[in-house]
């Protein structure tokens, strides 16, 4: 009995390694440090290039699973263009293939680099403010809720600014994104988090404040349904 026992342990053991080598050689190494020039400008040249590669992403979003051959043409064209925008609008396209579904979050680290070298290096971009909103939203995704509205109430000027921001638009069309609103996702985010930490009548007044001041976007029924169940579970006895 006792030898069966060992040679089950054995088994799994032998399984376990034998996925973690293959697991580990189809890993790719994310370039979280490109070399940048210190000053970056706009080339609308690179962000036609970017438009036509993040055309490709769609199916890798799908897939939810990161594909090597998209990432080397992504980071050709982040090496090729060192002096443009555009590569902080690509790396942060890689920043979003670091958290695909069905990659068990061994890009996670990585992502989370992505993130800092962006506004370490370039904090007076969009690409830095959107980082900002994205490193609290890796928080709340985390679990980490506490430090996502230390980091929402921080960043809420800066929140402000991104939609005014000139390279806005060229950056949403570089990846081929619909014009988006990105205060109520903001406040979407912001109310959520309040609800979680128990902060019903902090998350209701944000909640509403995305219901009066952004009636039509996609947030503001969301927002409404939140809004009734708290209420609800108010009321139950």
């Amino acid at each position: 009995m006792k030898k069966n026992i060992f040679l089950s342990i054995a088994m799994i053991i032998s399984i376990c390694l034998c996925y973690s080598i293959i697991h580990a050689s189809d890993t790719i190494e994310i370039n979280t440090q490109p070399n940048l020039s210190p000053i970056l400008i706009e080339d609308k040249e690179a962000s036609q290039k970017l438009k036509n590669i993040s055309i490709e992403y769609l199916a890798i979003y799908q897939r939810q699973s990161i594909d090597n051959d998209f990432y080397i043409k992504v980071q050709s064209f982040i090496t090729a263009h060192p002096r443009a925008l555009s590569s902080l609008s690509a790396l942060l396209m890689v920043y979003t293939m670091c958290f695909l579904d069905n990659d068990d979050g061994i890009y996670s680290d990585a992502g989370k680099k992505i993130l800092n070298y962006i506004i370490s290096k370039y904090p007076s971009t969009l690409h830095a403010k959107i980082a900002l909103f994205l490193m609290a939203e890796r928080d709340y995704n985390d679990g980490n809720l506490k430090e996502s509205l230390i980091k929402l109430n921080e960043y809420y000027e800066v929140m402000l600014l991104v939609e005014n921001d000139k390279y806005f638009k060229t950056y949403l069309d570089e990846l081929n994104l619909k014009e988006k609103n990105i205060i109520p996702e903001y406040l979407f985010l912001l109310g959520n988090v309040n609800c979680r930490l128990g902060q019903d009548i902090e998350a209701i007044k944000v909640f509403k404040k995305i219901i009066v001041e952004y009636p039509g976007s996609i947030y503001s029924k969301a927002a409404q349904r939140v809004i009734d169940s708290i209420n609800a579970l108010n009321k139950a006895p």
